[in-house]
């Protein structure tokens, strides 16, 4: 825009937000006026003439639409389901990883020796069929100790 003297003039765009299309609008008209009203406001203070006071109009109606922002409630669900199996995952990876480093102390604290399938279950599986439980004849002198200072 230009004025009578071919000087280029600002023009200022206004961008509102509310929660519906017609607040939105009514939110842009104000500003326009509001910035009227400051600078009539400022020009009464510094005893401007009405004839060299900036002039504040819109070009036309304020115009307004919707526009939807973010990706939305069902990517969000997506994410949070996505974020809680990997948390779920990490935690049974992790316990994983934990038992198989019991486990293997162990094992790394028997001797070939003292080895027995049981032990290495804690009683929670029964050995295969094929193996006989130990018979304490045949168990190694410290066996037989412990065995017999059991009962």
């Amino acid at each position: 825009m230009l004025n009578s003297d071919q000087a280029e003039l600002p023009i200022i765009r206004v961008e509102t937000q509310a929660p519906d299309t017609q607040k939105a609008i009514g939110l842009a008209d104000a500003a326009v006026k509001g910035l009227d009203g400051y600078l009539t406001v400022r020009a009464d203070d510094e005893r401007i003439e009405s004839t060299r006071r900036l002039q504040v109009s819109g070009l036309g109606p304020a115009q307004g639409h919707d526009a939807a922002r973010g990706t939305g409630r069902i990517m969000a669900l997506a994410a949070a389901i996505i974020v809680f199996l990997a948390g779920c995952a990490a935690i049974l990876i992790v316990s994983g990883i934990a038992r198989g480093w019991r486990t293997a102390a162990a094992l790394d604290e028997m001797s070939e020796s003292e080895f027995d399938l049981t032990d290495l279950f804690d009683g929670e599986l029964d050995p295969p069929e094929e193996l006989d439980p130990p018979d304490e004849s045949d168990a190694p002198p410290a066996r037989k100790r412990k065995a017999a200072s059991r009962g």
